[in-house]
């Protein structure tokens, strides 16, 4: 490709030459969709900028799926070919049926620093339903614009516009951020539409009394063990008694989907939190056991901390399947164990296509989550996806 082909396909627009960017003129292009009712999309552009651009920012803008997800931006290329200012005409757009009549409807300068591509429609278009990993994503302008800024620039290039400003100023260090900078851009576009539109990023924060309830089973077993604590197995262990006796105390009988017994999950939790520790042949609770019921939501951050160490989740960086599974939980898209597996494989399938192995790496990671997450259900709740553990897994996005 010649310097020239690339000044067409607006890859050096402002980068070598800031008076020509800052003198070039724009055009407002609105694309209509034949379908019924019609559906329209208002974009800013360069009068030199290609068709390819305008049918990568109209997929983009109306929720598309194919976009993103079918080709690299980096290495992708279209037969090029410049819309014509003033003149109406219709264009293909690749994966959709109906055709797509252009209206350049007028002209202005440029202006140094703004996007390159700019959508101008309002917010009132009409939301869409369905799981946001497949569905069109709703229109939300401030979040198609940063997608447009990302893939296409601005007019000088100084300007950051990799999208992870704006994503890491919305949800700092949360796992969310690193998944949404790895999803494909429509899905990006839905899945934060979806966070909006559930009410999960303004939830109220944990309460000591919801804290309190997810920590029933483990204040349980400190009491039983008492200050003197209990004889240890022969194995160093938990003796196979307390177990039984536990599940009866806390009436648990497992949930589809979570560890078959729930006794010997509550035992494993306590350990790895650091609740219980072996002293001279007895398991006796520890010094941090007493801010389960003075201070729980300290207690909790306890539990929090066996999730990042050795459970399951976040132990090698950014693990999508567990912020996945965390999302369906705390959501409410995965009203059980085999609903949240079910929301995993369908978001690590946006994430690596459709290949083999996403329902298996789906179950192992959701199964690895229960072991922490099951026995928080608290009382008659073993393994059951009750609000305070919905709750729980927001505190981990969040």
């Amino acid at each position: 490709m010649s310097y020239d082909d690339d000044y067409d396909n607006g890859f050096y627009d402002g980068y070598h030459d800031h008076s020509y960017s800052m003198l070039r003129s724009s055009m407002r292009v609105r694309v209509t969709a034949l379908t019924v009712p019609p559906t329209t999309r208002t974009f800013d552009m360069s009068q030199r900028a290609s068709e390819s651009q305008l049918i990568d920012a109209f997929l983009l803008a109306t929720g598309h799926s194919e976009l993103g997800e079918a080709h690299d931006y980096d290495s992708y290329q279209r037969e090029v070919r410049s819309v014509t200012f003033g003149a109406d005409r219709t264009i293909d757009v690749p994966g959709v049926a109906e055709g797509r009549l252009v209206d350049v409807m007028s002209s202005r300068n440029s202006k140094v620093g703004e996007p390159r591509v700019q959508i101008v429609d309002d917010d009132s278009a009409a939301r869409t339903s369905g799981p946001w990993q497949s569905a069109p994503a709703p229109l939300r302008n401030a979040h198609v614009q940063q997608e447009l800024t990302r893939m296409f620039g601005v007019v000088l290039p100084e300007v950051d516009t990799s999208g992870a400003t704006e994503l890491s100023r919305e949800f700092g260090a949360s796992p969310l951020t690193s998944l949404l900078l790895t999803l494909p851009p429509a899905r990006r576009l839905a899945l934060r539409a979806h966070l909006t539109d559930s009410g999960l990023l303004e939830s109220p924060p944990m309460d000591a009394k919801t804290a309190r309830l997810l920590m029933s089973g483990v204040s349980w077993l400190t009491d039983r063990l008492g200050p003197e604590g209990v004889e240890q197995d022969e194995h160093g262990g938990f003796p196979e008694w307390l177990a039984r006796e536990a599940e009866t105390a806390m009436e648990w009988v497992p949930a589809s989907g979570s560890p078959p017994s729930p006794g010997h999950a509550l035992l494993g939790l306590a350990r790895s939190a650091h609740f219980t520790r072996r002293l001279k042949g007895s398991i006796m609770p520890t010094v941090k056991s007493r801010a389960i019921k003075e201070k729980p939501l300290r207690a909790l951050e306890d539990v929090r901390r066996t999730l990042h160490s050795g459970r399951g989740v976040y132990t090698w960086g950014p693990d999508h399947a567990s912020t996945l599974a965390l999302l369906a939980i705390a959501d409410g898209s995965g009203a059980a164990v085999d609903g949240v597996i079910d929301q995993v494989a369908a978001g690590l399938r946006t994430l690596k296509g459709a290949g083999d192995g996403s329902e298996q790496e789906a179950r192992e990671t959701v199964r690895r989550l229960m072991e922490t997450l099951a026995p928080l259900g608290g009382p008659g709740s073993y393994g059951m996806l009750t609000p305070p553990v919905r709750a729980f897994a927001r505190m981990q996005l969040l």
